[in-house]
């Protein structure tokens, strides 16, 4: 093609990034309420949520990054292909002037040169790791007796429809989990109470607009992940009229229809059935409470899809948080047992299902104290 039309290319595609822009984001733990705002006005001026960075042109910080979590976000800066931009939402109110401000630079002159003079080698790993960051395999004998590579492979902290600032380092053969260890990523600043739980002196009508939102919130996450990206964005648009103060009963009357959809859906029973069963028993000796604490039998992934269902409807029609907050009593720090649960249930899933059941938990990592470091092992 040549270099002056490989540039006639890349023009084309900048003006068409620019249209239509992929926004990457990188959620710092602690900013919840600036991911609500940002996801808004991404959604307004007509952008979209990148799935990589390998699909994204705008790679967005919200909030202040740790040490640990800018590094993360310069390793996914140099993935991104270019024509490329990134900036920073650092406070309330500025999500929108920085998208607005970003957006246009695509098409510039000087992010057409930066792509023609970028190339496609692989990206330097931690000190010892080889390109692209993954060690030498180890090898071990699978589950059937085959023996395979052991790679050692970390999920996030930067990775769409993801808790903020979560870490879990897997041992992978082929695709399926050996092991597990989990690490939220501290924050820069102390956290304060978590965005979803407002506590005891907010008001009774804010208190259940923040649970069904924050239902609704885990919901399109799980629906994210198993593929399902209309009734995720169904979930979005439910989500932010609550937070935009609509009555609930008007909120309710398009949920349920929604809601009916979800659970009729064949194809999600199937591939969220008998995947991340925890037993009541073992519910309790990890000190989970909350909905996943409530799910029914089987007490698996789609069980806990449901009870986010059954209890969102409730609060909607004006019953109490039951535990005063989403994932179970706010003073017990309950996300640190929904991730140990998660991370102990790892172990034997292909990569995919893995995915899936972390979100079928949701933890918080803006809960003060939910920074466990938790591990798990196949026997």
């Amino acid at each position: 093609m040549g270099v002056r039309g490989a540039r006639r290319g890349r023009g084309r595609l900048a003006r068409r990034a620019a249209g239509c822009p992929h926004v990457l984001l990188v959620v710092c733990p602690g900013a919840t309420g600036l991911r609500l705002e940002t996801e808004a006005a991404l959604a307004a001026l007509g952008g979209v949520r990148a799935l990589s960075p390998a699909d994204a042109d705008v790679l967005l910080v919200v909030g202040e990054p740790s040490a640990e979590l800018r590094r993360a976000a310069e390793v996914t800066w140099s993935q991104l292909p270019g024509p490329r931009v990134r900036g920073v939402v650092a406070g309330p109110g500025r999500a929108e002037d920085v998208l607005r401000r970003l957006v246009p630079l695509l098409g510039s002159a000087e992010q057409e040169a930066d792509a023609a003079d970028r190339d496609d080698t692989a990206v330097p790993g931690p000190e010892g790791d080889p390109p692209g960051g993954l060690p030498m395999a180890d090898r071990a004998e699978d589950r059937d007796g085959l023996t395979l590579d052991v790679l050692r492979v970390a999920l996030g902290p930067v990775l769409p429809h993801w808790p903020a600032g979560l870490v879990v380092d897997t041992r992978l053969q082929g695709d399926v989990v050996q092991s597990a260890t989990a690490r939220v990523l501290r924050a820069r600043a102390a956290r304060g109470p978590s965005y979803w739980a407002p506590g005891p002196d907010a008001s009774p009508d804010l208190r259940r607009g923040r649970c069904a939102a924050s239902h609704l919130d885990a919901l399109a996450r799980l629906l994210s992940v198993t593929g399902w990206a209309g009734a995720a964005s169904g979930a979005v648009a439910l989500r932010d009229r609550l937070l935009a103060g609509e009555a609930h009963e008007r909120v309710r009357a398009d949920f349920r229809p929604w809601r009916r959809r979800v659970e009729g859906s064949r194809l999600l029973r199937w591939c969220t059935r008998d995947l991340g069963v925890l037993l009541p028993a073992d519910a309790r000796r990890l000190g989970v409470g909350g909905p996943a604490a409530r799910a029914a039998p089987p007490h698996d992934v789609s069980a806990r899809l449901r009870q986010w269902l059954v209890e969102t409807d409730a609060v909607l029609g004006g019953a109490p948080p039951p535990d005063g907050g989403p994932r179970g009593e706010p003073a017990a720090a309950p996300s640190s047992a929904l991730l140990g649960a998660a991370v102990e249930l790892l172990p034997g899933r292909e990569l995919a299902e893995a995915r899936t059941v972390l979100a079928s938990f949701d933890p918080d990592p803006d809960e003060p104290g939910a920074a466990p470091s938790v591990a798990a092992g196949a026997s």
